[in-house]
């Protein structure tokens, strides 16, 4: 799970280009687009991903940008995340909000991803659609989304507003994905509208002018060989689990790439990897109740609880956190000396 966070980094050339954008709008137009090409990835992918331990962490890290993340809370289950850059840093959490219709489920977001941006300190505020998966019981079973993803200029009252179109029962697959959205100067007049599928490509153009005119902003990258096999992953995705002797010498023990349950799976050994699931799972049990008798309470180590919580729609808190700081000094020291056990074999 901490890794599929740090997929949506996939698409970090479109913050880097907002970075450099001195309009403002245009800014918005692709930190908008970023926000929904992070779904393209999602869109055959019904399989599960591997749950989290707490206080998992993991590190993906390149020439440009470097990106944390940490599982924070177990219940409910929140993974946070933060990427960096010299110009720019995003935040997110994965705290969600499900409901059950038999036949569907429904996630809601709750709380915002974040983008602040460094030569002039502009934050911008993602409120991202809803995500369902659909023909839980009988037929095919996909993903889809739907709603409102809402992306605001906190600096200048800009806004975005894209509305995900979702996939009716009786539609053809030519409707999957479609998205159209309006970009809004800081006196709520439309400037630009941005269109295109979050499952192959965006464009944006002036507000009412002819689809001619648009603009390609992102395409979903070159699907690889065999793309059925191989869990719909992306090239990208298929090296968030990589490692060798540079990346593991300067990895803590709670990073995702030593979980024994994940890697077995990748190496085709089914049966042991269902064994280490249920150990990793039993391990973190009776360590949470270990805490409990003790009345220890588990922090994490580098994101905090942000003091300043809103309440959604529905009166319900949005649990926040933000990066506090620290991994990348214990990274370059190697200061991993009291991080906890969550994946080594007990005596």
């Amino acid at each position: 799970m901490l890794q599929k966070v740090c997929e949506m980094m996939q698409n970090e050339n479109l913050i880097a280009k907002a970075a450099k954008k001195e309009d403002s709008l245009l800014r918005l137009i692709y930190v908008t687009a970023f926000c929904v090409a992070q779904y393209g990835g999602t869109q055959f992918r019904c399989s599960k991903p591997f749950n989290p331990i707490l206080g998992e962490t993991y590190e993906f890290k390149t020439k440009k940008w470097k990106f944390i993340g940490e599982q924070v809370s177990h219940h409910p289950p929140i993974t946070a995340g933060h990427a960096e850059s010299k110009e720019y840093e995003v935040w997110m959490n994965t705290h969600l909000k499900s409901k059950f219709y038999g036949k569907s489920l429904e996630f809601t977001p709750l709380g915002y991803m974040n983008f602040r941006f460094k030569d002039n300190d502009h934050l911008f505020k993602c409120k991202r659609p809803q995500t369902s998966v659909q023909n839980i019981i009988i037929g095919t079973m996909y993903i889809d989304h739907k709603g409102e993803c809402v992306v605001e200029n906190t600096n200048n009252g800009e806004k975005a507003i894209v509305k995900f179109k979702a996939l009716g029962m009786f539609s053809g697959k030519d409707k999957r994905g479609l998205i159209e959205g309006t970009i809004y100067n800081e006196d709520g007049d439309p400037e630009y509208e941005l269109y295109g599928k979050w499952t192959e490509s965006l464009y944006y153009k002036p507000s009412g002018a002819d689809d001619s005119e648009g603009t390609l902003i992102w395409e979903f990258p070159e699907i690889p060989d065999k793309w059925e096999q191989i869990y719909h992953f992306t090239d990208y995705t298929l090296q968030l689990n990589m490692i060798d002797e540079h990346i593991e010498e300067n990895l803590p023990p709670t990073d995702s790439r030593f979980r024994t349950d994940q890697r077995a799976l990748e190496n085709g050994e089914l049966a042991e990897a269902n064994d280490e699931k249920k150990r990793l799972e039993e391990k973190q049990r009776e360590r949470l109740m270990e805490n409990k008798t003790s009345g220890k309470e588990f922090c994490p180590r580098y994101f905090e609880r942000e003091e300043n919580e809103e309440l959604d729609e529905n009166g319900q808190k949005m649990i926040s956190f933000k990066y506090k700081g620290g991994y990348w000094t214990d990274r370059k020291n190697r200061d991993w000396d009291d991080v906890p056990d969550i994946f080594g074999y007990d005596n």
